[in-house]
């Protein structure tokens, strides 16, 4: 097969796999880009052939074989946090498909946040003091403890499962923090059946990227959501609305994060994780 004739499987439906998909379409390599489901403003004015298939569920990694299977694609990009959550990396390369994305169980650092922070707790990674919790009551009574050591705290309740972004909830007041709770059972597919309460930390926020093979990494840059509905860090969280990159804020520390990252490899590759 000549170099111009790749076809890439992106699997996804929003604005990251627009991103992706147009990042592909840049390639010489490229010739076809298959994005499952998609949507349908992915597909305007492209230069490539642009290809939305729909008949596909990002919960169902069969359905998302069965893509893989009609297409034939020399790259599968799995990129949504469902399809990720649910194997489809795994369901994947069985098969023989050639896939960038992690498989399930590197992918619950983000799909299970009790897990998460337990493994930060485990590797001394810096994180915000929590606990989580299965019903209201026992969170209730934990927040109101909290808040007569200081009742000036801000408190972040958090759903322990995939929320599209939307899964963190800011209280700055005791009353705040007992609705949070709360809402926890609104959340779809039981991703608020267990939940965190964490410390709110001041600060700047943003992400540092990289990618790995499991022995060697590569640095991306640095990125900073605009998570929240209104200005000024204010409303509800949205899963983002919009991202500044590089992150302007990271340039003076950059080379003590990518110092700090070079480190955690050999201590990640010294336990095994």
């Amino acid at each position: 097969m000549a170099k111009e004739d790749l076809t890439i499987l992106l699997i996804g439906s929003g604005a990251r796999e627009h991103t992706i998909s147009c990042a592909y379409e840049k390639s010489p390599n490229v010739k076809r880009i298959i994005i499952a489901p998609g949507n349908d403003f992915i597909g305007y004015k492209r230069q490539k052939e642009v290809v939305m298939d729909k008949n596909c569920s990002l919960k169902n990694p069969t359905s998302l074989l069965e893509i893989a299977r009609k297409y034939q694609p020399d790259l599968v990009d799995v990129a949504q946090d469902d399809a990720l959550a649910n194997g489809t990396v795994d369901t994947l390369e069985k098969e023989g498909f050639v896939v960038f994305g992690p498989r399930k169980e590197a992918a619950r650092i983000e799909w299970d946040k009790r897990w998460s922070r337990e493994f930060m707790q485990r590797h001394e990674i810096p994180h915000p003091c929590f606990r989580y919790f299965e019903n209201e009551t026992d969170a209730e009574q934990y927040a109101k403890e909290q808040y007569l050591i200081d009742s000036s705290k801000i408190v972040y309740i958090k759903a322990g499962g995939l929320c599209s972004g939307k899964g963190a909830l800011k209280s700055t007041s005791l009353d705040e923090v007992v609705k949070n709770i709360g809402r926890m059972k609104d959340f779809p597919n039981g991703a608020g059946r267990i939940f965190l309460v964490e410390e709110g930390l001041e600060g700047e926020e943003f992400s540092y990227y990289a990618i790995s093979d499991g022995q060697t990494y590569k640095l991306f840059k640095s990125a900073q959501d605009n998570k929240t509905v209104f200005n000024f860090d204010e409303g509800d969280q949205t899963g983002g609305m919009g991202v500044v990159s590089p992150s302007m804020v990271t340039e003076p520390i950059r080379k003590e994060i990518e110092q700090w990252g070079y480190c955690c490899k050999w201590k990640t590759n010294e336990h095994r994780i």
